[in-house]
């Protein structure tokens, strides 16, 4: 995110607490197991908590939105497991 520019925005020069402003803002993946027929697969979803009042301020004053939903994320390819491993002993 570029910072300049935010003077005429009237958030002032200072980076530092801008950055910690909106890392007060919280997210979390959560994943489920969902059987599906006879394989069973994860759902991801992301959610993302309410800023408090201030933070949710900063965000409009730079023209910034946080979703309004929770979003579904892609399914993430399983790590590969290297040999020596208790996957790979089972073969």
């Amino acid at each position: 995110m570029a910072l300049r520019g935010r003077h005429g925005k009237g958030l002032g020069t200072c980076a530092r607490k801008l950055v910690a402003e909106i890392g007060t803002i919280k997210s979390m993946d959560i994943t489920v197991p969902v059987r599906r027929g006879g394989t069973v697969t994860e759902l991801t979803v992301r959610t993302v908590a309410r800023p408090d009042r201030h933070v949710a301020e900063l965000l409009t004053r730079l023209g910034l939105e946080l979703p309004a939903r929770n979003r579904i994320l892609p399914a993430c390819p399983q790590p590969a497991t290297e040999p020596g491993t208790a996957a790979d002993e089972k073969m």
